[in-house]
């Protein structure tokens, strides 16, 4: 995922799947100095940061 989309997924209306390594997360922070984001894998309540790069755009709820 760009950088960009991660912003425009952070700030929708609406809610967007986001998975990193194929689980699903939530992003709760976003740094534009490095295109990373804070994230919290759902699965297992864990988080971390991670390159925005790594991040796919899954569906649409």
């Amino acid at each position: 995922m760009d950088f960009k989309r991660a912003v425009d997924i952070v700030n929708s209306q609406d809610t967007y799947e986001v998975l990193y390594n194929g689980k699903t997360v939530w992003i709760t922070g976003l740094h534009p100095d490095n295109e990373t984001a804070d994230i919290n894998i759902l699965e297992n309540n864990q988080n971390v940061n991670v390159p925005v790069s790594q991040l796919k755009e899954g569906k649409k709820f």
